[in-house]
């Protein structure tokens, strides 16, 4: 992997794109039909259920807690429907997003510890935006889902040298950006987007991940800074491969972008320890 310098487009070499997971053609196609205004529940319902998996998963979601039905959802077109769009979109991004850890006996650590980060940061950001003016939660969700997926693809194809830079941050050693530039002359930023890329993804979030720790640089940074607040809520609640006792959340670029408050912080805590509790095992956390 390299990278000729920070105006250019990072891309993954040609053993690396050979070798990556791919995203399921569904995933892709679902992401266009949610962004066409001319989609109808009925189109997502017939994509979906394409993928006997997929669907148990939609249903499976559609009856959790957090969508509280009065009556039992039966079919795709009822949990698209209760769902939404973009919130249907959500799980599907869960189910067929490639290089997610796994949990049980049988997982990586250091995958899984990059996935109960990702997933933390969703729901955190998911909170965020309820607070933040002109913001989709949904959005937000699946842009917390994304946004270090550069860490995982590191973690896949540099196995003997990535578990060495995580023991370097969780050391102190300085950022993961710092370290991985220091090393390669790229970080998990600029693979992350080159995944994205790759995947096909829109550029709203191919954009904001290679650049979520340069806000300044993202069109919309609004977005990118709710991320940036729900990752430093997840790191303050032990979770993920980075845990941070003590982190105050409102002091980082993205809060001070939004005017994010200690008091907001207080009520993200609450907020989130609820949503943690009720809806980490929707995503094999």
């Amino acid at each position: 992997m390299s990278s000729n310098g920070p105006a250019s487009t990072f891309e993954l070499p040609p053993q690396v794109v050979r070798d990556l997971p791919a995203m399921p053609a569904v995933a892709g196609r679902i992401f266009r039909m949610v962004d066409n205004p001319d989609t109808d529940a009925t189109d997502i319902a017939q994509a979906i259920s394409m993928d006997p998996t997929l669907t148990a998963k939609v249903l499976k979601s559609a009856n959790s807690s957090y969508y509280s039905p009065t009556t039992p959802i039966t079919n795709l077109s009822q949990a698209v429907a209760r769902m939404g769009l973009r919130a249907l979109r959500n799980v599907v991004v869960i189910e067929c997003l490639p290089l997610k850890g796994k949990s049980g006996e049988a997982a990586n650590p250091l995958a899984s510890g990059l996935w109960e980060h990702a997933v933390a940061t969703a729901i955190g950001a998911r909170i965020v935006a309820g607070r933040v003016v002109g913001c989709s939660p949904d959005d937000a969700f699946v842009a917390g889902l994304l946004h270090d997926i550069g860490k995982s693809a590191l973690l896949l194809f540099k196995q003997t040298e990535y578990p060495e830079v995580i023991r370097q941050v969780q050391e102190g050693g300085g950022s993961f950006a710092e370290i991985e530039k220091a090393r390669w002359g790229f970080d998990h930023a600029d693979v992350g987007a080159a995944v994205l890329r790759l995947w096909q993804l829109p550029d709203v979030f191919v954009e904001g991940v290679r650049f979520h720790h340069r806000l300044a640089e993202i069109r919309n940074p609004s977005l990118w800074a709710q991320v940036e607040i729900a990752g430093r809520n997840a790191k303050a609640a032990l979770l993920g491969i980075e845990k941070r006792r003590g982190l105050r959340v409102a002091d980082g670029e993205g809060a001070r972008l939004v005017k994010w408050t200690d008091e907001f912080s207080a009520a993200l805590k609450v907020s989130f320890d609820a949503a943690w509790a009720s809806e980490k095992s929707l995503f094999q956390v």
